[in-house]
């Protein structure tokens, strides 16, 4: 039985813990599913759906989609919901480095891993994605031994906002993968997650827009992802 600790704030911001449980995703995800895999994990799916809103295109209301595959585990004193590893197989082209800002990624705009690594100490950073006019807005601040990322949309409408707790010094990564109409978010290895809707209609050639402003110095790797149809 998991007991969430009393002394960690939760790390949904806004959100109070269910008694004896705690939420995993601190976005639109909810109906979860998971089994036990060959490899002894605990693989987790969710249900994203779109109810349809001022923000939803015409004719893609009450449409749904499952999340990418988490691995539920218990790690460093700590509930993770990180990606399933397996998801790097999808990985097209070569890799994409960059430190210099802003970034344009040819054909990156519908299908993409994203990985943003940097020292978390005092770290106050904002990254901006764009594809095709549409704009999606990450914010990261971390203190002492905490970090808290936020995801708003181009009008600043805050989508969902997470808390990790970090050990002071510990290498920070933050990862996204980017599929069609869902973003999906990952804070400090699995510590917090968001998964939730971007329209931006078009073609799967445009580029994706990064761009990264503040301190400390921020290093992105990029892959264009392939289908996993087969």
């Amino acid at each position: 039985v998991f007991e969430p600790d009393a002394s960690v704030p939760p790390r949904c911001a806004g959100s109070a813990d269910i008694p004896g449980a705690t939420l995993l995703d601190c976005g639109g995800a909810y109906a979860s599913k998971s089994f036990g895999d060959r490899k002894g994990r605990r693989i987790s799916f969710s249900w994203l759906a779109d109810y349809g809103g001022p923000k939803t295109p015409e004719l893609l209301d009450y449409n749904g989609t499952l999340t990418l595959p988490r691995v539920v585990s218990w790690k460093g004193g700590s509930l993770r919901y990180a990606f399933a590893r397996e998801l790097r197989e999808l990985r097209t082209g070569r890799r994409i480095s960059t430190r210099a800002f802003p970034a344009a990624l040819d054909g990156l705009a519908d299908a993409a891993e994203l990985r943003f690594s940097l020292n978390q100490t005092d770290a106050n950073v904002l990254a901006t994605l764009r594809r095709r006019g549409a704009a999606l807005e990450a914010r990261l601040a971390c203190a002492a031994d905490r970090c808290g990322l936020t995801i708003s949309d181009g009008d600043r409408d805050t989508i969902c906002a997470m808390t990790a707790s970090i050990a002071p010094g510990e290498p920070l990564a933050v990862a996204a993968y980017v599929d069609a109409s869902v973003v999906e978010w990952d804070l400090a290895e699995g510590r917090a997650a968001c998964a939730h809707r971007w329209y931006a209609p078009g073609s799967r050639r445009d580029a994706l827009e990064v761009d990264v402003v503040g301190k400390p110095r921020v290093e992105l790797a990029a892959w264009q992802l392939g289908s996993a149809y087969v």
